[in-house]
């Protein structure tokens, strides 16, 4: 699943509005994956291929080494080039495995952006990652001092219940619109 431009723009105006609205940062980025977790979806194909070879050997349908080495390689080779079987193992994961690699990239980013911006700038971060249907807001030590982190979950909350019935654009434009509201009573715009 990709954003589509027109989507792009438009959480793009809602940002942009949102900053006439305040001084703080508003930062969001909708990644179509935020890990391919390539380490563990290699696992699936080596355990895959591993016990088609074993029973294929214990069957006694093929004892060639170099044999039962081709039938291991192919599920690998499935698992790295074909991308709907790639999403199956993708979803064959533990969410919180997901998740935790989503967070990390979410917070990588929040690095990225806020390097180039002075310490003392209020930093709000929308992360979403398609994929793994994960969400994160993370807020700069400025913002954080005014507005807790309760407060922007309930912004994710939203967005999440809003996404199965909404859409993305809409949910990330009212996820968008909502941060504003918070920010510009604590942030207001400088003159």
């Amino acid at each position: 699943m990709t954003m589509k431009q027109e989507h792009k723009d438009a959480v793009s105006a809602a940002v942009e509005a949102v900053e006439k609205k305040t001084s703080a940062h508003v930062v969001t980025i909708v990644a179509p994956e935020s890990d391919v977790l390539r380490e563990h979806t290699f696992m699936f194909g080596l355990l895959v291929g591993t016990g088609l070879a074993l029973i294929l050997w214990k069957e006694q349908v093929i004892f060639s080494f170099p044999a039962l080495l081709g039938v291991q390689l192919v599920p690998l080779a499935l698992v790295s080039s074909v991308p709907w079987v790639h999403q199956l193992c993708l979803k064959l994961l533990p969410k919180h495995l997901v998740h935790h690699h989503a967070a990390r990239r979410a917070y990588e980013q929040y690095i990225s952006v806020t390097h180039a911006l002075p310490p003392s700038a209020p930093v709000v971060l929308l992360y979403i990652s398609l994929a793994e249907r994960y969400v994160h807001i993370l807020a700069s030590h400025q913002v954080r001092d005014k507005i807790s982190y309760d407060i922007w979950n309930k912004v994710v909350e939203k967005f999440t219940a809003s996404m199965k019935s909404e859409g993305l654009q809409k949910s990330a434009v009212e996820a968008v619109g909502s941060m504003g509201d918070l920010l510009a009573p604590q942030f207001p715009p400088a003159k």
